[in-house]
């Protein structure tokens, strides 16, 4: 076990799936991810890649489109409607993140705790300002994950207030 598939560039595609096939709350809830927590991350990966590159040339291209995707449909799903710019939104996103989040956590945690020596790839893994050593204390790790998820959110709710002024 080296990767899971829990990552920023992959959540797209599979999220987007579900939405699609869905009208109802989930869907809301979806879109609102989209259009955040996505949209930001996907900006933010274009502009700065530090890390995300590799030997690969396919594996390159396949992780460029993906986030340019992310901030495509993430603008999208502002202008087609299917999100609102008001506050309600981040709350419509965060159960989202907070699902997927602890549940990459979860699974890196977990062996961790059992003493097992190996480790999914996760969110802070792509994260450069996230990093914790490999004998770092778990007190360490779980205040560097809160931190995360709290700036992450941050980042989120910017992006709703600036579609306050579209």
């Amino acid at each position: 076990f080296e990767h899971t598939p829990i990552q920023y560039n992959t959540l797209l595609i599979f999220l987007g799936i579900i939405a699609a096939l869905t009208k109802n709350k989930i869907h809301d809830n979806l879109c609102a991810f989209i259009g955040t927590y996505l949209l930001w991350t996907g900006a933010f990966h274009l502009i700065y890649p530090a890390g995300l590159f590799s030997q690969v040339i396919g594996r390159n291209i396949q992780t460029m489109v993906s986030y340019g995707a992310m901030v495509v449909i993430g603008v999208f799903v502002w202008v087609a409607g299917e999100i609102k710019p008001d506050l309600k939104t981040i709350w419509k996103a965060f159960p989202i993140f907070f699902t997927i989040y602890g549940f990459s956590l979860t699974i890196n945690l977990v062996p961790h705790l059992l003493g097992w020596d190996f480790q999914f790839e996760n969110f802070l893994d792509v994260c450069p300002i996230c990093t914790v050593g490999e004998n770092a204390p778990t007190i360490e790790f779980i205040l560097v994950a809160v931190a995360y998820c709290v700036v992450y959110t941050l980042l989120a709710l910017a992006i709703v207030l600036l579609a306050f002024g579209i």
